[in-house]
């Protein structure tokens, strides 16, 4: 998949063309810039790939990368005219077995996002989504289009299944987050490329769950999960460190 933002232009035509790589059209040279002193693009392109493999019949691998900037090592150059790299990569192992009338599925998944994956060198070009709110005086909510940029996870679970009438899941993740947030703070400097995930002071948080769902009969569903969660350096403040939980439960009618 190939995608282009352009923000505050009207967008040319032939970017229409579905034929086309993107990168081959050189489409910054087309745009206005974003301030005075010719920089921060208008425009910014971000490709991805997905990979699924059934390696034998219960065994699977699967995989996702994207990129919106990369500087090669062969590009060479002023290293201060290095734009960070913004890259991002998930890979997971599914595994299933069914014993008698029970199913069970197995995966680990392991995702990577650089400190500036999503991020251009103007707020109009970066990919983060952008809604405003009406009712409280045009204020805004961002949303990332994918996992949080600056941020390492690891997940290992479980779920095991007797058809669709009994269900019982269980995840345990591992998520580190630097300190570069959904807000755009790209800059293009020696120190923003070295840069490595997690920046900063990492808020790491070990979070852990269980839900079950039982379908009593076809048009009643019953369903809990609880959930606990502990925090280190809680919102990027070294010590800071806070456990919290969540328990739930849904009844459900279907017709």
């Amino acid at each position: 998949m190939e995608g282009l933002m352009v923000g505050n232009s009207p967008l040319e035509i032939r970017y229409f063309n579905p034929l086309m790589i993107f990168h081959s059209f050189f489409s910054s040279w087309e745009y206005d810039y974003w301030d005075q002193n010719d920089m921060g693009h208008m425009n910014g392109s971000i490709f991805s790939l997905e990979v699924n493999w059934n390696i034998i019949r219960s065994l699977a691998v699967y995989g996702q990368f994207v990129m919106n900037e990369f500087d090669a090592p062969f590009e060479g150059g002023d290293p201060s005219e290095n734009a960070p790299n913004g890259l991002g990569f998930m890979g997971g192992l599914c595994y299933s077995h069914s014993f008698n009338t029970w199913g069970s599925m197995f995966f680990a998944e392991l995702i990577h996002t650089d400190p500036y994956a999503y991020m251009s060198p103007s707020p109009f070009s970066s990919f983060i989504q952008m809604r405003r709110l009406s009712i409280y005086n045009g204020h805004v909510l961002y949303y990332y289009i994918a996992y949080p940029r600056d941020t390492m996870a690891l997940t290992f679970g479980t779920r095991l299944f007797k058809g669709d009438t009994i269900s019982i899941t269980g995840e345990f993740s591992w998520i580190s987050r630097g300190e570069h947030g959904i807000r755009w703070d790209w800059e293009q400097s020696p120190a923003a490329f070295e840069e490595k995930t997690p920046t900063g002071t990492a808020e790491n948080k070990y979070i852990a769950a269980l839900t079950g769902q039982w379908k009593l009969f076809p048009f009643l569903v019953l369903k809990s999960s609880l959930t606990g969660i502990y925090s280190l350096n809680n919102e990027h403040i070294n010590g800071s460190d806070k456990i919290g939980g969540q328990m739930t439960l849904s009844v459900s009618f279907h017709y």
